[in-house]
């Protein structure tokens, strides 16, 4: 179990990691440390924690990596093609 002190700087480093995948425009990548922080801290019982740290990345970009990624899927070579 991480102390509260190592919890605090590994959802700094995800929110940086959001931050720069954002701002590089790799909306999955946001996307997913967006996710693994609310998920992670809401499973510890931390929700307060994770609505602040929402908050302050901001959840009308969150919402846009999480539109762009799905967009991006759609588009990927995966998309099943008419037969």
């Amino acid at each position: 179990m991480k102390t509260p002190e190592e919890l605090e700087d590994w959802a700094a480093n995800c929110a940086q990691s959001f931050e720069a995948a954002f701002v590089a425009g790799k909306y999955g990548q946001a996307a997913m440390a967006a996710e693994q922080i609310y998920t992670v801290l809401n499973f510890i019982e931390m929700k307060q924690e994770a609505e602040l740290i929402m908050e302050r990345i901001g959840w009308g970009r969150i919402e846009k990596a999480f539109s762009e990624a799905r967009v991006n899927v759609e588009r990927g070579s995966d998309k099943k093609k008419a037969v």
